[in-house]
């Protein structure tokens, strides 16, 4: 799994919390799913929700977001 670091201002970090305590996330956790949903909407990866349409997130998965 690779790293990558991204910079926040003060307003789009306090909004990422802000949905990772709603949604009972850790925050890394959030931005890689806000990521990935981005990502899959544009077609450049597939859903691997598709064939699952209740999952929140995959089991067994590693964050790592600085």
């Amino acid at each position: 799994m690779s790293r990558v670091m991204i910079q926040l201002n003060d307003q789009e970090r306090a909004a990422l919390c802000r949905l990772a305590e709603t949604e009972k996330r850790d925050l890394r956790a959030q931005a890689v799913l806000l990521i990935r949903n981005a990502l899959e909407h544009r077609g450049l990866i597939a859903n691997e929700h598709a064939a699952t349409p209740n999952a929140s997130v995959q089991e067994g998965v590693s964050y790592v977001v600085a």
